[in-house]
């Protein structure tokens, strides 16, 4: 928190390009630190009552911002799912289970406000994606792709990475619908040209840091198994659980093969879906080339929950049986995160 209250009150003062020291199993050096966050939280800082330039109020700020922002997600859950034909109970459901969120608490635990903050920027634009697919041609609605694509892709490096992923794929998953086919030309002009405007304006001042960053060695060599072994292993440690992965990929597939009802084209949800577990698996590939990959495990964790709410509803019909399953699905994720906070807290540094 001490690192981003700095940049933040740097952001102030006018400084706009950051580098940071990335570990040693990336190979070390300096890697781009956008800006995203601090565009967002700089005006916040009218709220504080202290000199805008006090460490201290500028890190409780930064908190603060990181804890609402994130837990916006929870109304953004509910919201595509009851407006993506997910249904009033799959919505309250799915945005339930993000509540207690392991990856982005315990990224929060430990002041990694830059992945939690560029993960939530970057969510509106996917939402946007999946209930507007079929009206990104209109003017309004271009200009809002627009704005809210240049805000994802200055949030987090890694975010930015998994954000090219997904749209990699859903450009290949929108080509089998004929509903979102023709929307494939505006969001390829939208991407082509808010990735110029990016990289004129915010990248080519820090070309020398990412072509040192590209020729930079790992510190050491290891084989494709055990990265994805390290992998595994993190996701545990992220708090990662199978029964939320089995549970969103068991709703992706509820999303993306239900039949939209005649001369209704459904909102574009399932594509986005399958397109964000095809972006996950497509950011995995950075393992062939460094030893450490991006925060997947964070990046999916929305999806699950978009997932999970119609595979859970799924169960609540079956009588008696169903809706104890489901409470009891429930039930049982929310404990795992709270345990899983409530330890990390107790532990951390001590």
């Amino acid at each position: 928190d001490g690192l981003n209250a700095n940049n933040l009150i740097g952001f102030t003062s006018g400084q706009v390009y950051f580098t940071e020291g990335l570990p040693a199993e990336s190979g070390g050096g300096q890697a781009p630190y956008p800006p995203g966050q601090y565009i967002v939280v700089a005006p916040m800082q009218l709220l504080i009552r202290t000199r805008p330039d006090e460490i201290s109020a500028s890190r409780l700020l930064l908190k603060i911002a990181n804890a609402v922002w994130d837990s916006l997600v929870v109304g953004l859950v509910w919201y595509l799912l009851r407006r993506g034909g997910g249904g009033p109970r799959a919505a309250l459901l799915g945005a339930a289970l993000y509540v207690l969120p392991p990856p982005l608490l315990k990224s929060l635990s430990v002041g990694e406000f830059a992945n939690v903050f560029g993960q939530a920027l970057a969510l509106p634009l996917l939402a946007l994606l999946a209930l507007r697919a079929q009206e990104l041609r209109r003017p309004a609605i271009f200009a809002a792709l627009l704005g809210l694509m240049g805000l994802a892709l200055l949030g987090h490096l890694g975010v930015t990475i998994s954000i090219f992923c997904l749209l990699a794929c859903l450009t290949a998953t929108w080509l089998l619908g004929r509903e979102t086919r023709r929307s494939i030309p505006a969001l390829a002009f939208a991407g082509t040209l808010v990735v110029a405007l990016v990289g004129l304006f915010y990248y080519t001042a820090l070309g020398d840091v990412l072509i040192d960053r590209m020729r930079a060695p790992a510190s050491e060599s290891i084989g494709l198994l055990e990265k994805l072994t390290r992998e595994v292993n993190r996701s545990r440690d992220l708090g990662l659980h199978p029964l939320a992965l089995a549970l969103g990929a068991l709703g992706t597939a509820l999303l993306a093969l239900r039949r939209p009802a005649p001369l209704c084209p459904r909102p574009a949800l399932g594509a986005l879906l399958l397109a964000w577990w095809g972006g996950t698996l497509l950011s995995l590939g950075l393992l062939l080339f460094a030893n450490q990959g991006v925060r997947w495990q964070s990046f999916l964790y929305p999806a699950l929950c978009v997932g999970a709410g119609p595979a859970l509803a799924a169960f609540l019909p079956r009588g008696r049986a169903g809706r104890i399953m489901t409470s009891a699905l429930v039930i049982f994720l929310l404990w795992y995160g709270l345990v899983l906070w409530t330890t990390q807290i107790r532990d951390y540094l001590h």
